[in-house]
């Protein structure tokens, strides 16, 4: 039994050596960020998964900061540009070569 808001959409293959989480401010205002893919996406689905893709040390930093990208609510002004991380899983994808930085290792809830 499928329920209205329970669907899965998975967002693949983000290289974070080429993707930003947050606009900055120099950027174009139609510049997307994957914090906009994923807020457009948790406003239609229940559950989101992104997968980061960790080709080196460099990459497994940058997806630990953004994983832990969380701005409070007084840091914007306005509150849907908030992301909440419910209904919200980060997977890595390392390659053979590599193994998980323990930075990155700090911030798992689970190994496999």
């Amino acid at each position: 039994m499928s329920c209205p808001g329970d669907d899965v959409k998975v967002i693949h293959s983000v290289d974070p050596l080429t993707v930003k989480m947050n606009r900055a401010l120099y950027d174009p205002c139609d510049a997307r960020s994957l914090r906009d893919e994923i807020l457009d996406l948790q406003a239609k689905v229940g559950f989101i998964v992104v997968e980061f893709l960790a080709s080196d040390a460099q990459a497994q930093l940058l997806i630990r900061e953004m994983i832990e990208d969380s701005p409070s609510s007084v840091a914007h002004s306005v509150h849907k540009r908030i992301l909440y991380k419910t209904g919200l899983l980060f997977i890595v994808r390392l390659g053979h070569a590599h193994s998980a930085s323990p930075e990155l290792v700090s911030r798992a809830s689970i190994i496999l």
